[in-house]
């Protein structure tokens, strides 16, 4: 006769850790510290923000203002920064670019960069490229004649550890990376596989206790709504908490589009101002004035109606005056519309002939009614 197991044999302890992982207990979770701001409104210790912009839509800009601001304990458009220590980390600019920008937005003891433009010449073609994708370290250089070459390719373990080693060497608060096409040349942005590297490099710069973040580009096409989106897989997305996009409604003056806020960092001031750069040395990016945000606002205007958007003369007009806060009288020639393309040409916004802006609009209304788009540089080919 067999004897029946005892339910205590089959009993399992519980374990603290599994493959290296420690396990934690669902209850300690009160004791998680709060964050503490980086920047007032819109950037927190232990954010991840992906920020993205067209060609030239002002990223490297805003991200060294931003890296500046927290590394000195300055302001960062107009909003408190708190001072902790920075590692920017570049793909594309020149010695000379980073002279320009920081003589721009000023510096900082605590804002340190790593740039292949400031290696020696010479020792260029011994070091591997910044490849955030990269897990493990690279092969060794070989010589024609096959014998390993000893240098400093040899020497490193990997980009991802040597960036997560440093950062918490030197306890930076906040790591900016500028940006993912030119950091990560060997990945397929377009691919999830491929950008889960970086999204892991992400993460656990984050369990560090650090913010990161990511400079990205958009896509040449913009989405139904005409606003930008940012390029390749959206699992590139998934591991931010905050996504921002620069739009740049007219020349010299940026706004942020909020697309992404899990954790509802970035307050009303960030998704309702706009602002412009300041050429004083170190002032940085200044909230635009009552005039430029008039100008903004008719560059908007003027792009909904080359986009298609307003298929009657009175609907333009009308939202003109309620959704854009734009002030005129009708005139003697031309009536609303007339009085329209005075405000519009006295800023240079649209021709200044009315005859010739009265015709584009009469050809972007008919357009718009055939679910199309027109634009005056595409008037020969209407």
């Amino acid at each position: 006769m067999t004897t029946q197991p005892t339910k205590a044999a089959f009993k399992v302890e519980p374990q603290g850790k599994i493959n290296g992982y420690k396990i934690m207990n669902a209850a300690h979770l009160p004791n998680t510290p709060d964050r503490s701001p980086l920047v007032d409104d819109f950037l927190f210790d232990t954010d991840t923000m992906l920020l993205y912009a067209p060609a030239g839509g002002y990223k490297s800009m805003v991200a060294i203002n931003l890296a500046v601001a927290v590394a000195s304990g300055g302001t960062f458009m107009g909003k408190q920064a708190h001072k902790g220590r920075v590692l920017f980390v570049d793909g594309e600019l020149s010695e000379y670019s980073f002279k320009q920008r920081f003589e721009l937005f000023g510096r900082s003891e605590n804002l340190d960069i790593l740039s292949e433009c400031f290696q020696p010449a010479g020792e260029l073609h011994l070091l591997p490229a910044i490849q955030l994708e990269q897990m493990t370290a690279p092969a060794p250089l070989v010589s024609k004649g096959g014998r390993r070459t000893i240098g400093r390719v040899e020497q490193s373990g990997g980009w991802q550890t040597e960036i997560l080693t440093l950062v918490q060497r030197n306890s930076y608060k906040l790591v900016v990376f500028d940006n993912v096409r030119t950091l990560t040349v060997e990945t397929n942005e377009n691919d999830a596989k491929d950008v889960a590297a970086l999204n892991t490099l992400v993460k656990r710069l984050r369990y560090l206790g650090c913010a990161v973040l990511v400079i990205h580009h958009t896509r040449k096409a913009k989405d139904e709504d005409g606003a930008a989106v940012f390029a390749g897989s959206s699992n590139l997305l998934t591991v931010y908490n905050t996504a921002v996009c620069i739009e740049t409604p007219c020349s010299g003056v940026i706004s942020f589009k909020v697309d992404k806020d899990r954790e509802n960092s970035i307050g009303d001031y960030f998704k309702e101002t706009h602002w412009t750069l300041d050429s004083a040395p170190g002032a940085g990016f200044r909230e635009a004035n009552a005039h430029e945000i008039v100008y903004v606002e008719m560059g908007l205007l003027v792009e909904k109606l080359w986009g298609g958007q307003f298929k009657t003369q009175a609907e333009l007009v009308a939202v003109a005056r309620t959704k854009h806060g734009l002030k005129f009288s009708g005139s003697k020639h031309g009536g609303d519309i007339g009085g329209l393309h005075a405000l519009l040409a006295a800023e240079a916004v649209v021709d200044p002939d009315f005859d010739c802006f009265h015709g584009d609009v009469k050809k972007a209304l008919a357009a718009a009614k055939a679910g199309e788009s027109f634009h005056p540089n595409d008037k020969e080919d209407f």
